[in-house]
């Protein structure tokens, strides 16, 4: 909303005051030097926000006063914004710390320890700062996708091996063994199906046959985001096959509207005594 008035008031720089000139100085400096930085995120333009609301507000309220519809389109795109900062304050990306929250609230009230399995991408949960709740015992393990492995074009992260196929990679995993001593398999650590396990929705098909072998049964999906939205004829889907499946239907004015959801899936092991 605020470009076609920050375009604006550089087309008019000729009339601009020195506090004016100064507040671009300081986003043109902001601006040019993260441009440098390897990793880009939208985010990080938030601390010059403020200061191009301030850049762009005196036209945005010469707009509202010299239109006869400038207070309306005003209104529109201030409605606008409200549904877009309610989407990302409510919904976009609110799975990281809901399904950690529901993990707390299923181990039971004592001390013990749990281990937590996550096989999705780097940095997708907070991991302890919504784990701690001493005196029970969290031991979480994360794909790993560290700066070292991630700068280096000849080595494939853990995360990146997940990601290319998911299905191998548990059995790589979880049924693997490395060694055999005495009839006895050797494994690493995570041979030792995990109390609890969370991954992508979208990963499911390639990943359930080997988690019903892992003795774990889904005890909550988490909405994450919206992938897309596609409209269309109306059609019944119904099915175990539309549960596995990250899609949800919403029907609307005679018509259907096909939601593509972005969910975080929570498994625990069956093998853990009833709460």
């Amino acid at each position: 909303m605020l470009i076609p008035f920050l375009i604006y008031d550089l087309a008019t720089c000729r009339d601009w005051s020195r506090p004016r000139k100064n507040l671009w100085i300081v986003c043109a400096c902001y601006i040019v030097a993260h441009s440098f930085a390897e990793h880009k995120e939208f985010r990080f333009l938030m601390p010059i926000l403020p200061l191009f609301c301030i850049l762009s507000g005196k036209h945005i309220s010469t707009m509202a006063e010299k239109l006869s519809f400038g207070k309306i389109l005003l209104g529109v795109a201030a409605f606008a914004n409200l549904a877009v900062v309610l989407y990302l304050g409510l919904v976009h990306q609110r799975a990281p710390v809901e399904v950690n929250r529901h993990i707390v609230k299923l181990v039971k009230r004592e001390p013990q320890t749990y281990t937590i399995h996550y096989l999705m991408g780097c940095h997708s949960t907070p991991l302890m700062s919504h784990l701690h709740n001493p005196p029970i015992q969290f031991e979480p393990w994360t794909l790993d996708c560290n700066p070292s492995c991630r700068a280096d074009p000849k080595t494939e992260c853990e995360s990146e091996r997940f990601a290319r196929d998911p299905g191998q990679f548990m059995e790589d995993t979880y049924f693997h063994c490395l060694d055999f001593e005495e009839g006895t398999c050797i494994t690493d650590f995570r041979i030792f199906y995990p109390d609890f396990l969370v991954a992508g929705a979208e990963h499911m098909p390639a990943m359930l046959s080997r988690i019903d072998t892992m003795g774990m049964k889904e005890v909550g999906r988490f909405v994450n985001g919206i992938n897309g939205i596609k409209f269309g004829k109306s059609r019944t889907i119904c099915g175990d096959a539309f549960a596995k499946e990250p899609l949800s239907t919403y029907s609307f004015l005679g018509g259907t509207i096909l939601l593509s959801l972005d969910e975080f899936v929570l498994f625990e092991n069956k093998e853990i005594i009833p709460r």
